[in-house]
């Protein structure tokens, strides 16, 4: 009896995040009216771009071009990067941009990147922060589309559509499960209930900006909540265009999803009960988003090892020898990863997931057992 609630609950539970919740998330949305006005023909407000840096001498020339370039009043437009404590030729390259108004925060020892960002929005000017990547590029439009959506006074932060480029410049993304995130965010932010931001594009009121701890380790989905259960709605704009490179190995994005689960699992035990209920819709869309997701590896493992204690009947059994194939397949993809062979999509999609699942697990013994440190690492090479 106990092994049959076990495997009827967790797959209850896994159903629900995956499939489920994002049906209902889309339904809801559907029902809501777009809104009418043009997020580009409005006033502009006063924005100050915000850009943490570590040791990114190969492509923070680029990144300050690209914000100087921007289709937005030069007259209106702050940008300040702060380095943390970079050790190449970060800070040099910075500091020939000093007389076109770049502004320039140094940070005498290592702080983190919520640190740097604590910093750099207390010497901001502008009413709306644009919070960015070193590695990021935006569209001209960018800041434009983002700050449009301010003139609605209920809205506290927006998020832009964060697209990924391979080694090759061509459009990668991380297959139909990078696809499957941004649906939730596109829906999520109709309702003003976005769970979480792209970290490389996303802009909020200088007021709503609580600073975080400065040994947060996910920044963007702490200052997301921070807006959210202060009763603000955090929307989504999908022609807020910026791209980011990235290698394509799920290998090397399982090294970073391991220490953002950590910081995951960080925020989660730092959450007030009292603040959730300021803001029902953003709790639930949090809840069913991302804590349900963050438990996935344990209903995984809770979910396999129930089916086949219960072998002896059809469904359980059919279940085991499902979930058996799908891992043997994501292992059988990774040692071809390994070896430099091409894998192919539907392989691909099994490693991507179980080695995702893998990351949270060991993200949350990271979380338990070990002091976790605030220093990031230099973005992904591009």
């Amino acid at each position: 009896m106990a092994f049959r609630w076990l495997f009827v609950v967790t797959g209850l539970m896994l159903t629900y995040t995956y499939l489920l919740y994002p049906l209902i998330i889309w339904f809801v949305s559907c029902l809501k009216r777009p809104a009418n006005q043009s997020v580009v023909d409005v006033e502009m407000p006063r924005v100050t771009i915000l850009i943490s840096a570590y040791n990114e001498e190969t492509c923070i020339e680029d990144r300050i071009r690209n914000c100087l370039d921007l289709d937005y009043p030069k007259e209106r437009l702050e940008i300040l990067i702060g380095s943390d404590a970079s050790t190449d030729r970060t800070d040099d390259i910075i500091a020939r941009y000093a007389d076109q108004g770049i502004g320039f925060l140094r940070m005498d020892k290592r702080t983190g990147k919520m640190g740097v960002i604590n910093a750099l929005v207390g010497k901001a000017t502008g009413s709306i922060l644009v919070l960015t990547d070193a590695n990021t590029v935006f569209d001209p439009l960018c800041v434009r589309r983002l700050v449009g959506h301010f003139v609605d006074p209920r809205v506290g932060l927006v998020c832009g559509e964060l697209r990924l480029l391979g080694e090759d410049g061509k459009p990668n993304g991380e297959g139909a499960y990078w696809r499957y995130e941004q649906f939730l965010k596109r829906h999520e932010g109709r309702m003003g209930w976005l769970a979480g931001a792209n970290g490389g594009v996303y802009a909020m009121r200088r007021t709503l900006y609580m600073p975080p701890p400065t040994n947060t380790i996910v920044d963007d989905f702490a200052v997301t909540l921070n807006v959210l259960f202060q009763g603000y709605k955090a929307v989504y704009e999908p022609e807020a265009l910026a791209w980011e490179k990235t290698s394509g190995f799920v290998s090397e994005e399982f090294r970073r999803k391991k220490r953002i689960a950590a910081g995951d699992f960080q925020i989660l035990s730092r959450i007030k009960p009292s603040c959730l209920m300021r803001n029902p819709g953003a709790f639930f869309a949090f809840f069913s988003h991302k804590a349900l997701r963050w438990m996935s590896p344990f209903f995984l493992i809770a979910f396999y090892a129930s089916s086949i204690a219960m072998a002896r009947q059809a469904v359980p059994r059919a279940v085991a020898l499902l979930q058996t194939f799908v891992y043997a397949v994501a292992g059988a993809a990774a040692l071809a990863e390994r070896a430099g062979r091409r894998v192919p999509a539907p392989a691909y999609y099994a490693y991507y997931l179980t080695a995702m699942n893998y990351a949270l697990l060991l993200g949350f013994l990271r979380f338990l057992f070990t002091a976790l440190t605030p220093s990031w690492e230099k973005a992904r090479p591009t």
